[in-house]
């Protein structure tokens, strides 16, 4: 297949220039100059026949032919004559100082130069709740903080508390003694809780108590194997609050569903447990 670069001739003598295909599309020859109108089948026939006969004269079993030999073919016979080509490689930056920064972004509140990106940060999967804001293309100060749902078609929920890095004793205190999550981390604050290293068992009832809530330690003993958190929850009563210790975390469990801020495994051994009373209930201790 031979595929000419359309080139109106100024004149009979003007050349064109040819790009030489197989029948599959590959290359085989090009860019060639030649004149226009050249009888391309015709000259294949002539080429083929001439391989063929040669082929036989040396008493050759098979005679192969490509498309490629047929462009040395014609070169050789100057029917086409090669062109002189330059390869040039370019590559067109875009990043760093050429990047493209759109002037409709809004200008940065702290450097005035940059721009500000839409960005997504922090998501909080439990929550489809994803954090969209702009960030600078210059001095990387972000602002305009918003949350959006990170699945668009579910609706976002709000935070209870379940998402405080390194918060189980006092999420689990809020759900169980049924107190806001804000109210329980001041006083969880006053007994050593930190988002680094949260804190210690012991510490978690004394908050607890000063927050009205009563936390009452139940036998953990069973009289086969260990006691796990399936086993555990299968005995619980449906219509109270617990607060169940594994190792190094606690979980709380609300009339009968389990509220826990990690998605610790049923197998998780059990070392305490404690029926929780509110603030605002009427039981009584046993």
């Amino acid at each position: 297949m031979i595929n000419p670069i359309n080139i109106e001739p100024a004149n009979p003598m003007q050349k064109i220039i040819y790009m030489v295909h197989d029948d599959d599309g590959a290359l085989a020859g090009g860019p060639l100059l030649g004149a226009p109108g050249i009888d391309f089948p015709l000259l294949a026939a002539e080429f083929r026949a001439e391989r063929y006969a040669k082929a036989e004269d040396a008493g050759e079993d098979y005679c192969w032919l490509s498309e490629s030999e047929f462009v040395s073919w014609l070169l050789e016979r100057q029917i086409l004559s090669p062109m002189k080509t330059v390869d040039v490689s370019i590559k067109i930056e875009t990043q760093y100082e050429h990047r493209y920064v759109p002037k409709h972004w809004p200008l940065c509140p702290e450097c005035s130069i940059g721009r500000g990106e839409e960005n997504m940060g922090r998501v909080l999967h439990s929550l489809n709740r994803a954090d969209w804001h702009r960030k600078c293309t210059e001095c990387g100060h972000d602002w305009d903080h918003r949350d959006e749902p990170y699945l668009y078609k579910q609706p976002m929920l709000e935070d209870d508390g379940r998402c405080v890095a390194s918060g189980c004793v006092p999420y689990s205190i809020s759900q169980a003694g049924e107190v806001p999550m804000a109210d329980v981390l001041v006083v969880c604050s006053k007994h050593g809780w930190s988002e680094n290293n949260g804190m210690y068992d012991t510490h978690g009832v004394l908050a607890a108590g000063e927050l009205g809530i009563r936390m009452l330690p139940r036998k953990t003993d069973i009289t086969e194997g260990k006691l796990t958190l399936r086993k555990l929850l299968d005995m619980l009563s449906p219509t109270k609050n617990y607060i169940i210790a594994t190792r190094k975390h606690w979980l709380a469990v609300v009339k009968g569903e389990n509220r826990d801020q990690a998605d610790t495994g049923m197998r998780a051994e059990v070392s305490a447990y404690w029926e929780v009373l509110p603030v605002n209930s009427q039981g009584a201790l046993d």
